[in-house]
């Protein structure tokens, strides 16, 4: 944006309303209005995080291992930090990797009418089909899924399409939309 003296400036502007109801960003940069630290500048400006300051500052800190702590001077933060995110997001009982594999793996049963450890076309092609998918995409599906063209979807072939699927049927609606 430009700058009264005409020079150009980039960058993210946290701004509120004189009440502090109403809380927003204006700028230049989209990564940065998406990083963890302008997401918590915008909530530090909304009333209940001035009026509630110590209690807002030691929930972020349980959510935000590194929360108000220097991460490179401070021993041990950063594998602390680190830990927590493998939990949250690949290892852990509720984190998201294991979360989309019970997914994934639920789906598939579901799928697996016959119960004999594969996914034949029919029955994908029956299911698909009930669910109002047009044949052309049904046919795309199954030929990406089965990879080796064994006539059958093994849990293998059918968890690395998975994702595939969904974010093609993801982008469609967007496109849609």
């Amino acid at each position: 944006h430009g700058h009264p003296d005409g020079t150009l400036q980039f960058g993210t502007e946290v701004m509120a309303s004189k009440d502090k109801t109403l809380v927003g960003l204006l700028g230049a940069s989209p990564g940065a209005s998406v990083s963890p630290h302008i997401a918590i500048e915008v909530l530090d400006h909304f009333e209940a995080a001035c009026t509630h300051q110590a209690e807002w500052h030691a929930a972020l800190a349980v959510m935000i291992p590194s929360y108000g702590r220097d991460i490179n001077s401070e021993p041990g933060l950063y594998d602390k930090v680190w830990a927590k995110a493998d939990d949250v997001l690949l290892r852990g009982e509720l984190s998201g990797h294991l979360t989309a594999k019970q997914n994934t793996e639920k789906t598939f049963k579901r799928l697996d009418a016959d119960q004999s450890g594969t996914i034949s076309h029919e029955e994908l092609r029956n299911h698909l089909e009930a669910q109002g998918v047009e044949a052309k995409s049904i046919d795309a599906l199954i030929n990406k899924l089965d990879a080796d063209k064994s006539g059958d979807i093994s849990q293998v072939e059918f968890t690395a399409g998975f994702a595939d699927f969904i974010t093609g049927q993801l982008d469609a609606k967007r496109k849609e939309a």
